[in-house]
């Protein structure tokens, strides 16, 4: 099996807009083949991943443009987060 390639760690919506448009620029490819990949319509990638969106992404958008990039989520947990909500539950600790 191959190793796992990480290609960002997403902790926001901001990042994960950082991580789809660096996903973007590793694949070299163009916004409009991931919308043809994606079957969105043209120029909707374009508006999902400018600086300032023109649209916000549903779960579903999310999804296809995760796997029009080559990728997919995976859950981890975030030792560092954990060690904050000890603070608050207890019971987590």
């Amino acid at each position: 099996m191959k190793p796992l390639c990480v290609v960002a760690e997403i902790t926001d919506f901001p990042s994960l807009l950082d991580a789809y448009r660096t996903r973007l620029a590793e694949l070299n490819t163009t916004l409009e083949s991931i919308d043809h990949l994606c079957l969105f319509t043209k120029g909707h990638t374009s508006k999902l991943l400018k600086s300032v969106p023109d649209k916000r992404m549903s779960s579903d958008t999310m999804m296809t443009l995760m796997m029009g990039l080559g990728c997919k989520f995976l859950m981890v947990e975030d030792a560092q987060q954990m060690r904050r909500m000890a603070l608050v539950l207890p019971l987590i600790a």
